[in-house]
């Protein structure tokens, strides 16, 4: 285990870390026999930059490269993912302004910042542009390879070039052959209180008017779904091989499956409880949080529940009592906190639990989706980095293309002498 130590950049910075370092008791990272009952031990320990005498973490984020960890202050803190080494700090927007969940690319992270959008690289920090919305955003926006999507207080949905906004804050005017700002603007006349989901082939976006609108890229809508219930958590995207869809949970209890595109009913389940968290799709399952009760799971290919044997000789849903959320699929197991802020491992196939270890000292975590990591953090900004048990690179969920190649080096002792070519 290796802890990575803080190294302050700038001198607000440097009186930050001064003041907790002083001001609020250190976390104490879970010992290694602690974590034997989950299958998990440490990967790495770090720091987030605020003021805890005054700030809190308001958003932990992260894809499959980086960690984004955002103070009340608006503080954003960035650290590799794996490694957990300190990337860079800046104060994004104005301090204390109320700011939303940061959503990142490739190579860009994107925060609203009261009625700005502030791009970023996000492996230096550097502002790539800044924009003032023409409304107040309702919702944290979308992102995807070429263009951002932010739902705003007057109904509509714009769509944003990340091209045009870079040239417009270089070069303070508009590229050649380009005559607005944006690429499209959408008007649903709905308030849009969840965020948008965006993928190069289409937006989703859903509505309190119990409307489930599907835009292409160029702003043309590819259908209008009319659902009994407004939806009750934020939407999520299936896109396992060839899927491209939409999963919404609604008031009335009833989980959806559409086609992104073409708007198909892919299926629907009706559901016992009300789902109180962004569903989270790994594979070919989604793992619900139902009400803050429990976790249960349906396939992504039928939308039937997943059934696990019971001691009786039949089966039962898989479900798991006493769940408030969950942190990451890893190995064999889901991971959940349950309602004593303990780490809980979860059989995928059984449902069973397998452990559970004590994480009083980080009270805040990620719902991750991207990999295998589970990230938490404790009231003082203080991070840790949990992984399987011997697991050398993360595993990609959503991008399993992307993931680092492992080679095999062999040994000096090991390696074919000329001789040896000879013989052969």
């Amino acid at each position: 285990m290796s802890r990575i130590s803080f190294c302050p950049v700038r001198a607000f910075t440097a009186v930050l870390a001064f003041n907790i370092a002083y001001s609020v008791p250190a976390a104490n990272p879970p010992s290694a026999p602690s974590l034997e009952p989950v299958g998990l031990e440490v990967n790495w320990t770090g720091q987030a930059v605020l003021d805890p005498s005054r700030d809190k973490i308001r958003f932990i984020t992260n894809d499959e490269t980086l960690v984004f960890v955002q103070s009340t202050a608006g503080v954003v803190t960035a650290l590799n993912a794996e490694v957990g080494r300190q990337m860079w700090v800046r104060q994004v927007g104005r301090n204390d302004a109320f700011s939303m969940q940061a959503v990142s690319n490739s190579d860009l992270l994107l925060i609203v910042s009261g009625p700005e959008a502030f791009g970023l690289d996000k492996f230096t920090g550097e502002e790539k542009f800044r924009y003032r919305l023409p409304h107040q955003p309702t919702a944290p926006p979308a992102i995807d390879s070429a263009a951002a999507y932010f739902p705003l207080g007057d109904g509509t949905v714009y769509g944003f070039s990340l091209q045009t906004l870079t040239h417009m804050a270089r070069y303070d005017t508009l590229p050649p052959g380009v005559f607005r700002p944006y690429l499209w603007r959408f008007a649903s006349n709905e308030r849009l209180e969840h965020p948008p989901v965006a993928t190069d082939n289409g937006v989703a976006f859903s509505s309190n008017s119990k409307n489930l609108h599907s835009v292409s890229t160029a702003g043309i809508s590819y259908y209008q779904q009319f659902l009994n219930a407004e939806p009750s958590v934020p939407l999520a995207l299936d896109l396992l091989g060839e899927r491209r869809n939409i999963v919404i949970a609604t008031e009335d209890r009833n989980l959806f499956s559409f086609d992104l595109t073409r708007g198909t009913l892919a299926w629907n389940v009706p559901l016992q409880r009300r789902v109180s968290r962004q569903p989270l799709i790994v594979g070919n399952r989604v793992y619900l949080v139902m009400n803050a009760v429990g976790i249960t799971c349906v396939s992504t290919r039928t939308g039937n529940y997943v059934r696990v044997e019971n001691n009786i000789g039949s089966t039962d849903r898989w479900f798991v009592p006493g769940i408030e959320s969950i942190v990451c699929v890893a190995s064999d197991f889901v991971y959940g906190v349950d309602t004593n802020h303990r780490i809980v491992a979860i059989s995928q196939d059984t449902g069973l639990i397998h452990g559970r270890a004590s994480m009083l000292d980080y009270s805040l975590h990620r719902q991750n989706s991207v990999t295998d990591r589970l990230y938490l953090a404790s009231a003082g900004g203080e991070l840790i980095c949990l992984k399987p048990v011997g697991s050398d690179f993360a595993t990609y969920h959503q991008r399993p293309e992307d993931e680092p190649l492992q080679v095999d080096v062999l040994d000096s002792d090991d390696s074919d002498t000329p001789e040896d070519s000879d013989q052969r």
